[in-house]
């Protein structure tokens, strides 16, 4: 079977049909993501629009599940982004230098 084969048909990404709520959840993640986006170019801190918007994906973990659930998985998504930050922040390049030089 050849790659081609599994992606979609133009005509099927345009085509209307039964969505399964999924309107919502991209409306959800477009929030969560747009609304930190806005607050911070609007207060001049966009540098770290990154951090914001990635972090803001966490809106989208356990969609389908109840709220309690939900709640773990959504604090256990956001601690594991929370660290994959800490811990890869002594890698970066401090300001004036550029990558690979230390």
């Amino acid at each position: 079977m050849s790659f081609a084969r599994l992606l979609p048909r133009s005509v099927e990404l345009l085509r209307f049909a039964p969505h399964h709520d999924s309107h919502w959840v991209v409306l959800r993640t477009g929030l969560s993501v747009g609304i930190p986006l806005a607050v911070l170019t609007a207060t001049g801190y966009d540098r770290w629009s990154l951090y914001a918007a990635l972090g803001a994906f966490t809106a989208i973990f356990g969609r389908s599940d109840g709220y309690r659930r939900r709640l773990h998985t959504q604090a256990a998504a956001a601690s594991a982004h929370v660290l994959a930050v800490v811990l890869s922040a002594p890698r970066w390049p401090q300001p004036g230098q550029g990558l690979g030089q230390s």
